[in-house]
């Protein structure tokens, strides 16, 4: 994590989630998961018949 070395860098660090590692894809239902921890990104039924999850056109 790029930090400033501020008070908050400091609290993340001593907590260990500096360093949490997030996956490369999220999605999650906020209807039924609104604290979102559940990640849906490879869950066949939120897909609609896809492998894998489609990224957005930008």
């Amino acid at each position: 994590m790029d930090t400033d070395g501020g008070a908050i860098a400091e609290l993340l660090n001593r907590h260990g989630r500096a360093q949490r590692r997030y996956p490369a894809e999220e999605l999650y239902d906020l209807l039924r998961d609104d604290r979102e921890r559940c990640n849906r990104a490879h869950d066949p039924a939120y897909l609609g018949g896809k492998t894998k999850p489609q990224r957005y056109a930008r």
